[in-house]
């Protein structure tokens, strides 16, 4: 909060789950009493909207206005006095021009501000059009894939920090002369220009203050139906590798990679989100036994994640059929209507199981819980870190239950080593990162396909036989007619 406060404009990247919210209302309440500051508008996630009107009450006393409904009533809210306004990210993009003529704001509170971690969106670009004399950026994650991310996050807060992006990349990269990333370098120089404006604490520091956690993982076995799908998937994709290795995709050919690889993916949690008409699976039957034991049994309450919200249907029919009491969250929740789901939950010791999409999955406060249950891991660690961060965190006074279910030989294995391994990545900040170019794209599903897949087993790298062509040359970064760096 003091660091916060002290700086006016700062990113605060603490790890998930260690109070970022109520840091920034505190450090806001301090500002509007010490600083003047009277108009502070918080820009999060439309699933979080009601969440931060709860805590701003609760440890203000004050009301937030939640800004929502059609633009005349948008408009009425921004006229309104002075204190918290809430807004999501996509309603900026909408309002951004009233925000800036009606509201104008004091600070500006960005929560899980990954969002605008892509500079080329239309949303971070409108967000970073939002003027204040004050900003705080709050992630848990502020370095996810590439140190863009982090370059895109500091442009909010100071500019003048990182300088122009062509420097910032000639700085931290290393390339090759085609301008292909292969690396990075100066991480020490770039921590040392960050600290004086963002401040970053892991769990480590808490860890006296956290309850124990125990991870397990279960191997589901696939049933007939479900490993037809899942090869037939992995045998697409093989067919469109094999054709990698021999010239660039075409963003057709790569779009069908990817819809190959969603369809075994998908049949790993159960044949009917593929064909639509099977039911059950034998991932809902050990789901169904968990929640017997843990829930009806002993009395727990559990979350239960899934990617897809057809699989948080078939969760819903089961979790009924066991006589327990739940609600679902999905992205097709109108936002006005998500916060009962999360008071419901909190509060009725009859709702035992809160079953979301990954629309649940950042910045909720469900601390009631003590078990989650993940169907299906995703690629990116940061969604699963996210997931768990829901109940494993500061206020949780019970020991948390993390439970993987994992469909046994299958690409939901690849998932599980390919989200430890870039947990490790991003967790020590190495050196060395897979391009993110087309080719080196190519490479990481590679080391995926070839894990699972039998027609995969040769490698990409292999030499192969080339036209002869003349000497091409090459011209340097700065010549290149087409290629626009922005500032």
């Amino acid at each position: 909060m003091a660091f916060l406060a002290a700086n006016g404009r700062a990113l605060l990247a603490d790890d998930m789950g260690l109070g970022k919210t109520l840091q920034a209302i505190s450090a806001a309440a301090w500002l509007h009493s010490h600083a003047e500051v009277e108009r502070i508008l918080v820009i999060c996630p439309a699933s979080l909207k009601q969440q931060w009107a709860r805590e701003i009450r609760k440890f203000t006393g004050q009301e937030a206005r939640v800004i929502q409904g059609p633009a005349a009533t948008r408009a009425a809210l921004y006229r309104g006095s002075s204190g918290f306004l809430i807004v999501n990210y996509e309603l900026i993009l909408r309002d951004g021009s009233v925000i800036a003529e009606i509201l104008r704001q004091d600070l500006v509170i960005l929560d899980e501000a990954q969002r605008i971690k892509n500079w080329r969106t239309k949303i971070a670009a409108a967000v970073k059009r939002i003027p204040s004399r004050y900003a705080f950026v709050l992630t848990g994650t502020p370095l996810e894939n590439r140190l863009e991310d982090l370059y895109s996050l500091m442009q909010v807060i100071d500019q003048k920090v990182l300088g122009p992006l062509w420097r910032y990349l000639v700085d931290f990269h290393v390339t090759d002369e085609r301008g292909k990333v292969l690396g990075y370098r100066n991480l020490s120089e770039l921590r040392r220009r960050l600290a004086p404006v963002m401040l970053r604490r892991d769990r480590q520091l808490v860890r006296d203050q956290l309850p124990d956690r125990i991870e397990s993982r279960l191997d589901i076995p696939l049933d007939a139906c479900q490993q037809e799908l899942h090869d037939a998937g992995i045998q697409a994709a093989g067919i469109l590798a094999q054709i990698a290795k021999r010239r660039p995709l075409t963003p057709g050919e790569s779009n069908r990679l990817m819809a190959h690889l969603q369809q075994a993916r998908m049949a790993c949690d159960a044949a009917g989100l593929v064909d639509k008409e099977t039911e059950g699976s034998p991932k809902l039957d050990e789901l169904a036994s968990l929640l017997d034991e843990l829930c009806l049994q002993s009395g727990l309450k559990a979350l239960v994640f899934s990617q897809w919200e057809q699989m948080t249907r078939m969760v819903e029919e089961r979790v009924r059929a066991l006589g327990l009491g739940c609600v679902r969250l999905h992205g097709g929740v109108p936002t006005s209507k998500r916060g009962e789901l999360i008071d419901r939950f909190n509060e009725d010791e009859g709702c035992q199981v809160f079953i979301s999409t990954d629309a649940g999955g950042v910045g909720l406060n469900l601390q009631t819980a003590s078990v989650l249950v993940n169907l299906d891991i995703p690629w990116n660690p940061a969604v699963l870190d996210q997931r768990i961060a829901r109940v494993h965190r500061l206020g949780q006074t019970r020991k948390v239950q993390i439970i993987l279910l994992v469909a046994a030989e299958s690409t939901s294995v690849v998932s599980w080593s390919w989200s430890r391994a870039s947990a490790t990545f991003l967790t020590t900040w190495s050196i060395k990162m897979p391009p993110r170019t087309s080719s080196g794209s190519r490479v990481s599903w590679w080391r995926c396909l070839r894990r699972i897949s039998p027609s995969c087993r040769e490698s990409p790298r292999q030499p192969t036989r080339r036209r002869a062509s003349r000497p091409r040359t090459v011209l340097p970064k700065s010549r290149h007619p087409n290629r626009q760096t922005p500032t």
